[in-house]
């Protein structure tokens, strides 16, 4: 692909501009060879901890039935109105004995045309279901596959019933879910599984279409800080920090495969640490690698009541994460151990009245940094006129948790904020504790108000100045008319 032959500043910028690339129009624009499929290793790097040499059973996507022995069929399923005797022909959907179901229009034993397959055997790998266009019996040319208990539908070509080359995963909304290669049905060096919040697993994956392997990564949403090491059906098992620090395509010339830095001298290691409603296993005084770099703690400028506060390191643009918020996980339905300090937040929020969605809550003894820093996006302060709002992400370590997103343009060392999205009538409840929030409001509500009076003053004055300047136009006009007549 031309556009990835540029010299980029940074691997982030590549890894952009490619996952732009396929997610918008897939690998059309790539200069696919179809020949180089074995050999993808990219000999010519001398950076370490390269991503293409897992070996560990892999992914297979297939339909591997082309021509059927009636022997071997429970019963059909006819959609062509003929007797339910009639056997392997026309349109009808075949259910064998070792449980796949086979959907298509049958002549002499082989499908021809539109059809599918689907069934318990494939649900053990992966995947719901395959359908495409039949000829001979085999699927072949291009199909789709609908992965199961995910939002991901691949696309590739298939021959001779075998997913073959490059292939794409588009969500319901249309954002990149996976990306990576396919060589006579079985996955193929490094893929790539978009995950919520922006973040990537890359490396191998499992029989059953989960990442899995020694040597996989979760990437965070800056392209740049990355976990790497050992996965297991797509969770951190054991992995150090570590960062990309080179990108390159594979000898397909569709598939970009990344390198990675060597971890730090004695960096600690890190895995999927999910909380419960009694307890946050994440080690708390170990921070994430990723917020390490984006944001810090210190006291908060807002107030002098305010305590500390979230300050972001360098210059971001709007539309970025920047940190996470983390704690004990109360599921709807269960009641938190302790008394609401004020922490507890929505992972999804829902327009809707009902409660569906688990919350996070910081236990009392982790408010201070000092005891927990796993995550410090609880130390972001409330502004009814805030600079960032609350996302969610799929965390390598702490599962799907809030996140933090910037909503402007913001400059090294500038405090940021967030609305707490607290009803008001919850907060005014006596046992709330909220009444900070309540008194917050009302004045907010003070300087809004008496901010939109100067404006409509302002547009008055305006208003005044322009009908005067009309009417002394008009006065002007209408005096050179008397004026010419009476000459």
């Amino acid at each position: 692909m031309e556009f990835l032959t540029n010299k980029y500043e940074k691997p982030s910028e590549s890894i952009s501009v490619w996952i732009k690339e396929v997610e918008s129009s897939g690998f059309c624009s790539f200069a696919y060879d179809a020949e180089a499929l074995d050999t993808i290793a990219n000999n010519n790097s001398k950076v370490p901890l390269v991503v293409d040499d897992n070996k560990e059973d892999v992914f297979v996507v297939q339909d591997p039935f082309c021509t059927i022995d009636e022997s071997n069929v429970v019963r059909y399923e006819r959609e062509d109105g003929l007797d339910e005797n009639a056997g392997l022909k026309g349109d009808c959907s075949v259910f064998l004995k070792c449980g796949y179901e086979l959907n298509g229009s049958w002549r002499k034993g082989k499908r021809h045309g539109a059809g599918l397959i689907c069934g318990p055997p494939l649900e053990a790998k992966g995947i719901k279901v395959i359908w495409g266009k039949y000829v001979g019996g085999f699927l072949t040319g291009k199909a789709r596959v609908s992965l199961l208990n995910v939002d991901c539908t691949l696309e590739g070509e298939f021959v001779n019933g075998k997913l073959h080359g490059p292939v794409r995963g588009i969500t319901s909304k249309g954002r990149l879910a996976w990306a990576g290669l396919f060589k006579a049905g079985k996955s193929y060096g490094a893929s790539w599984r978009g995950l919520d919040g922006g973040g990537f697993l890359y490396g191998s994956m499992g029989s059953n279409g989960q990442f899995t392997g020694n040597k996989n990564a979760y990437i965070y949403p800056d392209m740049t800080t990355a976990f790497y090491g050992r996965f297991h059906d797509g969770r951190m098992v054991e992995t150090q920090p570590v960062e990309v620090c080179e990108t390159y395509l594979d000898k397909s010339g569709t598939i970009l495969r990344l390198c990675f830095g060597k971890p730090k001298y004695q960096a600690p290691t890190y895995r999927f640490w999910p909380s419960g409603l009694n307890f946050v296993s994440v080690p708390p005084l170990q921070e994430d690698p990723f917020e390490v770099k984006h944001v810090y703690v210190g006291k908060s400028k807002m107030s002098e009541h305010a305590g500390d506060g979230l300050f972001v390191r360098h210059d971001v643009p709007a539309n970025t994460t920047i940190c996470f918020y983390n704690g004990i996980r109360v599921k709807p339905g269960e009641k938190a151990p302790y008394e609401n300090g004020g922490y507890q937040i929505f992972v999804d929020w829902n327009k809707k009245s009902a409660i569906t969605s688990d919350y996070m809550d910081i236990p009392p003894d982790y408010v201070s940094v000092k005891r927990y820093k796993a995550s410090i996006g609880h130390k972001i302060n409330h502004s009814f006129d805030p600079n960032c709002r609350w996302g969610v992400i799929e965390h390598p370590t702490f599962g799907r948790v809030p996140r933090v997103v910037t909503i402007k343009n913001l400059k090294a060392d500038e405090e940021l904020s967030c609305h707490y999205m607290i009803d008001m009538g919850a907060a005014a409840a006596e046992d709330a504790k909220c009444s900070w929030y309540v008194e917050l409001w009302e004045e907010f509500s003070k300087v809004k108000k008496a901010r939109q009076t100067e404006e409509l003053m302002d547009i008055a004055e305006d208003q005044d100045s322009s009908d005067a300047n009309y009417a002394y136009s008009e006065h002007l006009i209408f005096t050179k008319k008397e004026n010419t007549m009476h000459d």
